[in-house]
């Protein structure tokens, strides 16, 4: 098991982004006991995907692998602003209040093509890249923005990236009534 440690003098929300880079299932876990590593017998928290932890100043995850190899990244982040995350394959229920707006995250680990569908088809998709590291509420695409890298009057929507980056994907709903829709990256 390989322990990760994240200080900060000022008490965050924080979500941690588990992505393997190569065919293995590395899984991680988490425990708020700050006298203790943890364990697959001490654990709080386990994913292979992500994990919240509400006002953590002090955080430390464990990542675990049955492969001998396994290669993976790790991605803190802060500040999400409550925004639902995206993982590739994996659907997500999502609300879209009337004539509004939802927005999501989603971190693209690869060049290759990605597309972001709905079983909701009358969504207008906006997408933006945010640079890592960035707060994502300076990159809100939408219409009318300028921001929007990419945007689709309908689903679903293919996204070429030039290169690596996290996006934020803003749900645009003009119908007067609430809509309930899986989306999903593929």
């Amino acid at each position: 098991m390989q322990y990760f440690e994240y200080f900060n003098n000022v008490e965050k929300d924080v979500t941690v982004l588990l992505t393997p880079l190569t065919t293995c299932r590395p899984t991680m876990i988490y425990t708020s006991n700050h006298d203790e590593y943890p364990t697959l017998d001490n654990y709080e928290k386990i994913s292979n995907r992500n994990i919240s932890v509400s006002n953590a100043s002090h955080l430390v995850i464990g990542v675990v692998a049955e492969e001998e190899l396994c290669l993976y990244d790790i991605i803190l982040l802060t500040d999400t602003h409550g925004m639902q995350f995206l993982v590739q394959g994996v659907p997500q229920r999502v609300s879209i209040p009337a004539k509004g707006t939802t927005y999501l995250l989603y971190n693209s680990r690869s060049n290759e093509p990605f597309e972001i569908q709905s079983t909701h088809t009358t969504l207008k998709i906006f997408v933006n890249e945010v640079p890592y590291g960035a707060n994502p509420m300076n990159y809100l695409p939408g219409p009318g923005t300028a921001q929007s890298k990419y945007s689709s009057q309908d689903a679903p929507l293919l996204i070429t990236p030039n290169s690596t980056a996290n996006y934020i994907i803003a749900l645009d709903n003009e119908h007067s009534l609430p809509i309930e829709s899986n989306v999903m990256v593929v």
